[in-house]
């Protein structure tokens, strides 16, 4: 973590760099400035290489207080610090409404000194993940064994696979409450919660200073056992290592990767990235590709009492195999590509078979559910070879009757599979209907609508906070969309209302 140094004391100057450099770690002073036009002068031209800027109220030219406000307004991501005495406490007060991080109370005590750049040093990892920033290759890169900073992915429910939109499907109702739980084990400053792709899913890093990495990971194990209890599955991945700053990103995409090869239904676990479990069998795989050939027949030859005993039997098996979700994945493009080869061309679906197993996947937390949506996909395709489908005006009408439900509720907290719950649907049929006539699933319609309703709050009522925006088109999480409205329109929301 690069941290720039202001002070007019060189004595104190001194001391303080040398403090630092005491501490170890990733810490390294980039440069030093005597007076508030120097640092000003540097910053301009090193601004994107400050992590910390840490600067006295009391300097010559331009205050503390007027290079802190300058820095927030041009340099937001540079995390503020000033220096002050009690006589100048008020200073600080003032200074910490005004966006500043933290203070430090001179003479500058060693431990608090680090516990706040500890502070710093989290809010930086967070800071990384949650914009995407790239890592910059200067600055020390730290022992292993001096951070204490360790990386996990906590997700509730399948791990989203394929085109999926930044959206989850009401899992996020049945996820436990990782903040409350967490506070059980460690203080606030302890740990951090960083939004991941969905709601449903969230990173958690963690500062565990004392012991070496294993028992770290040991105690992460514990806090972490209760949940897999949960409804529905729980899938935790632990980061290889102590992450730093220049690591973090990388690790975090590794913990993604790990939870896409090993998630899977009713399969709660704790994951060590790097030391998961042996690759499914090919043979466990095989046998469930027997059936594929069985039901595209039988859906061919409209046998559909047959077809719905066949896919309960293909699901036990599956359920008996337990295999990985992305696996699962695979063997439901491939059955959709099979059962499309030989259903009419007026018949077969337009859509392809990878977004239609992406749907079902992504909304079936259970072997339950998982045949519930299946099966609700076949028999749309049986009703139209059986002529007893409904009239495509029937469908549109149904199709108008979501979109209104869907712009009259998108304030509330509404997601695809309360959506097919309200008209009486499996989630996966819903999707794969909208598709059809909008071309667009219904959680991604939600998104557009929540977005385009955003940008008007954030052009037309400025004085609105982030979060008040959020939660008025039904974001409790701000800072989820925050990402979600990044991903969405190009920009953050702040940004976005600094352009209108």
């Amino acid at each position: 973590m690069n941290i720039f140094l202001i002070e007019d004391e060189p004595p104190i100057l001194r001391s303080l760099k040398n403090t630092i450099h005491s501490l170890g770690g990733d810490y390294t002073v980039i440069g030093t400035a005597g007076t508030g036009q120097a640092a000003m002068d540097f910053i301009r031209v090193h601004h994107n290489e400050i992590d910390v800027m840490i600067t006295d109220i009391q300097i010559p030219i331009i205050t503390g207080l007027e290079l802190t406000a300058y820095t927030a307004r041009n340099y937001p991501d540079i995390l503020t610090v000033i220096l002050t005495g009690y006589s100048r406490f008020e200073y600080a007060r003032t200074a910490l409404q005004n966006g500043v991080f933290d203070y430090l109370l001179k003479p500058v005590d060693k431990k608090e000194l680090e516990n706040l750049l500890r502070k710093a040093y989290a809010q930086k990892c967070v800071s990384r993940l949650n914009t995407g920033m790239t890592p910059r290759t200067s600055g020390s890169t730290p022992p292993a064994d001096q951070e204490g900073y360790v990386l996990s992915l906590f997700c509730c429910g399948p791990y989203q696979t394929g085109p999926a939109e930044l959206s989850a499907y009401g899992f996020i109702n049945a996820c436990p409450d990782l903040k409350t739980h967490m506070k059980k084990y460690l203080p606030e400053d302890a740990f951090w919660i960083i939004p991941g792709n969905t709601p449903a899913d969230h990173y958690v890093l963690f500062f565990l200073p004392d012991g070496d990495f294993d028992t770290a990971r040991e105690k992460i194990t514990g806090y972490y056992t209760p949940l897999l209890t949960a409804i529905p599955t729980v899938t935790v991945v632990i980061s290889p290592d102590y992450v730093s700053l220049s690591s973090i990103r990388t690790e975090a995409a590794r913990l993604r990767e790990s939870a896409v090869q090993h998630a899977a239904p009713e399969k709660p676990q704790i994951l060590y990235c790097g030391q998961e479990t042996p690759a499914f069998s090919s043979d466990h795989a095989a046998a469930l590709r027997i059936y594929h050939d069985r039901l595209a027949g039988l859906l061919a030859q409209k046998s559909l009492v047959f077809f719905h005993t066949e896919l309960k039997n293909y699901i036990r098996k599956m359920h008996q195999y337990l295999p990985p979700q992305h696996l699962i994945f695979e063997l439901l493009c491939d059955l959709f590509r099979l059962c499309f080869e030989r259903l009419p061309s007026d018949i077969a679906d337009s859509t392809d078979a990878y977004t239609i197993a992406s749907d079902v996947i992504n909304c079936s937390e259970s072997y339950a559910v998982l045949f519930e949506n299946l099966n609700s996909i076949f028999d749309s395709y049986f009703e139209m070879l059986l002529k007893d489908t409904p009239s495509p005006v029937h469908k549109e009408d149904i199709i108008m009757q979501v979109d209104t439900y869907i712009k009259e509720n998108y304030s509330k907290d509404i997601n695809t599979t309360t959506i097919a719950e309200h008209f009486n649907f499996t989630p996966a049929y819903l999707s794969k209907l909208f598709r059809e006539h909008k071309s667009v699933t219904p959680s991604a319609y939600l998104l557009q609508i929540r977005i385009n309703k955003a940008k008007e709050l954030l052009k037309d009522r400025p004085e609105y906070k982030i979060k008040d925006v959020a939660a008025y088109i039904g974001y409790e999480d701000p800072l989820y969309f925050s990402k979600v409205f990044k991903k969405a329109v190009g920009m953050s929301p702040r940004e976005f209302q600094e352009t209108v």
